[in-house]
């Protein structure tokens, strides 16, 4: 599903894995540096229309994109299942 979801919005995937403390599985990707949209929030305030929609557009873009992908294990698409703002 890594190599699948590839493309714009989505960090580049690595390895997938089962982690040997917890057992559950685990997702490598690429480190992308940044503040988490919680953070900015907590720290600023509401974030202004102006600076709050070029997110929310980068967001929908990736996530319509991802719906999109129709294989024969995800006939309806791919689903995130955890979009909040600790994840953008």
């Amino acid at each position: 599903m890594g190599q699948t979801a590839a493309g714009v919005g989505v960090a580049k995937y690595r390895s997938a894995q089962v982690d040997p403390q917890s057992k559950r599985p685990a997702i490598t990707l690429d480190y992308q540096p940044g503040e988490n949209l919680e953070s900015v929030a907590a720290q600023r305030g509401s974030l202004a229309a102006v600076a709050a929609i070029p997110i929310v557009q980068s967001v929908a873009q990736t996530l319509a994109r991802l719906h999109s992908i129709n294989t024969e294990s995800m006939p309806h698409g791919m689903c995130h299942g955890d979009i909040k703002p600790q994840n953008i």
